[in-house]
């Protein structure tokens, strides 16, 4: 990949960015240091990797022998897949059974042995994996592509296809939209093996040669610590993450740009934090098609907070007849596949790709993204948003935060489809369920009234940040 082989030199030898650094609070690398040390890399990934390799399935965390083992990958136009590190709390459920038939090798990182981050021999293992059958499928093109998994939040995980050249030219587009500088300091507390924290965080603040902060098993304690070493003016969050640093921060300010993305976040949470740290926006997206929509950091806080922001610089947005948001660009994905490579169908239509959420666009321009259009139930004889429900059970003062699903399989004759209210009351506060549903009927139509209402002490996430609303389902009581 020669562009990006030439965007690392310029980045090495340029008097802005030579001495800026990525980093994961036990080791960094300088810019300036970065020829010599993806040369290593290079010489190990030559040594250990026939030329033959078909995809390689790459655990990887949030440190910096990880981040410049995927620095590397690009470089090479190695086509892998990204995994969550097996052994921890973020590995995915039947972790063995997922990975996929066509990978040949799976590369892991032992940070334990990564004391020198300029050794990859003494911290990366290559091993060829010798799964069944014997004649591993083979991929159509195996140079240049990243697969990644679909969170899994709205049901089963796809695996998905990108140009590797494609996600590097989306993450210089996201650079200028965030107004991202070499002076940048860049926090990312999320998984790297996410699209998002990979995308729009690590990968366009690379290109922009900003300091660069991997944290990984983020909590309050690890993350204000990090802040008092790195002092971040920008940082990559997810709507848990916001109320984690308003509720365990009491010092105000130091933020340039906080960019949110995932999950809905609550319209208190979002003026809150911008009064008390900085200019917090938000982000639309998918794994399909990285970042599809963002605010501007300098657009009024009423934008912000009531806009998803313009379209991404190539990204055409219009909304069909059933009110769900489409869009097109000439670098999203390439396709899903099965875990054998072969090539499934995609919602696309005529280069239109549906993403499945309901939004209105604006004369100026400005998406707002009203929720999922599979979040909506029929309920005696309306159509009911349950966003629009969470929206007005969390005016409740006392409740935190709230979920309403839909079980599969919940239809009641004559009312419709049965809506359950998942919710997390604030500490100190004396709520019960009664009261909450007594309240309910005071803001919400009859129609629309969850037939239960359940108290939860957390919300179940993924680790991507947003919340499972699958294993929620198993709560129930």
């Amino acid at each position: 990949m020669i562009e990006f082989n030439n965007k690392i030199k310029a980045l090495a030898e340029s008097a802005e960015t030579s001495n800026n650094f990525i980093s994961d609070g036990k080791q960094s690398c300088y810019y300036h240091q970065l020829n010599s040390v993806l040369k290593q890399f290079s010489a190990y990934f030559k040594h250990q990797t026939p030329k033959s390799a078909n995809c390689i399935a790459f655990e990887c965390d949030n440190s910096l022998p990880s981040a410049l083992t995927l620095l590397s990958l690009f470089q090479q136009g190695q086509s892998f897949i990204l995994l969550p590190p097996s052994g921890s709390a973020l590995k995915e459920p039947q972790y063995k059974a997922s990975l996929p038939l066509f990978c040949d090798y799976i590369l892991t990182v032992s940070t334990e042995k990564a004391s020198d981050y300029q050794q990859p021999e003494a911290f990366l293992t290559l091993e060829k994996i010798s799964n069944t059958p014997n004649i591993k499928p083979k991929l159509a093109d195996i140079t240049g592509k990243l697969y990644v998994r679909t969170s899994g939040s709205m049901g089963a995980a796809k695996i998905i296809v990108h140009r590797q050249h494609s996600l590097l030219h989306n993450a210089e587009n996201y650079a200028q939209r965030y107004q991202l500088t070499p002076a940048d300091h860049v926090a990312i507390p999320l998984p790297i093996f996410h699209l998002y924290a990979l995308g729009a965080g690590f990968l366009s603040a690379f290109c922009t040669g900003a300091s660069i902060r991997l944290l990984k098993n983020t909590n309050i304690l690890s993350y204000l610590s990090m802040e008092r070493d790195f002092k971040p003016n920008v940082a990559f969050f997810t709507p848990a993450l916001c109320e984690m640093l308003l509720k365990g921060r009491k010092a105000s300010g130091g933020y340039r740009m906080v960019l949110t993305s995932g999950d809905r976040i609550k319209a208190s949470v979002f003026r809150d934090f911008n009064d008390k740290f900085g200019g917090i926006m938000s982000q639309y997206g998918s794994t399909e098609m990285g970042a599809i929509a963002a605010s501007n950091p300098d657009d009024l806080l009423t934008l912000r907070l009531e806009t998803t922001g313009k379209a991404m610089t190539g990204m055409a947005l219009s909304v069909n007849d059933n009110g769900v948001l489409r869009c097109k660009t000439e670098t999203g994905f390439e396709a899903y596949l099965d875990t054998e490579g072969n090539i499934l169908p995609t919602p696309n239509d005529d280069g239109w790709f549906t993403t499945g959420d309901l939004a209105t666009i604006n004369a100026d321009g400005n998406v707002v993204i009203l929720g999922r259009a599979d979040n909506q139930v029929n309920r005696s004889g309306f159509l009911v948003r349950l966003s629009d429900i969470e929206e007005k059970i969390e005016s409740i003062s006392g409740v935190l935060q709230s979920i309403v699903l839909s079980p599969k399989g919940s239809e009641q004759q004559g009312r419709g489809q049965q809506l359950v209210a998942f919710c997390i009351i604030e500490k100190n506060f004396d709520l019960e369920v009664e009261k909450i549903r007594s309240l309910c009927f005071s803001f919400l139509p009859k129609y629309a009234i969850p037939d239960k209402i359940q108290l939860l002490k957390r919300l179940p996430l993924l680790a991507n940040g947003k919340i499972d609303r699958q294993l929620l389902l198993t709560q129930l009581e």
